[in-house]
């Protein structure tokens, strides 16, 4: 199964992860965050997903994009981001859960 599409995803927790100050006026953040499709159809397979809007959300998840399982994915952000952001996402089929274990 090989295609790309466009669909929407919303955040739905993003918490701390870790924070470190280098020097006396920079701390660097990150922090985890997790989301879901909005649309159910992504319940059984696995999917890799590219975070297209908003712009350099996607920044630190790598080229291929993030792994999906059962409507759900998790990435890094160097920002906080709000519960219930919106996202447009990019997705590319994978294959059914069970093919990957």
């Amino acid at each position: 199964m090989s295609f790309s599409y466009s669909a929407k995803a919303v955040v739905v927790s993003c918490s701390l992860a870790a924070s470190e100050q280098v020097t006396a006026d920079l701390t660097v953040m990150l922090y985890h965050v997790q989301a879901r499709m909005q649309e159910s159809q992504y319940g059984n397979d696995v999917y890799m997903v590219r975070i297209v809007k908003p712009e350099g959300i996607g920044d630190l998840i790598d080229e291929e994009g993030a792994l999906m399982e059962r409507g759900r994915f998790s990435f890094d952000l160097t920002e906080e981001i709000a519960i219930d952001t919106e996202l447009e996402v990019e997705i590319t089929g994978v294959g059914p859960s069970s093919d990957i274990f």
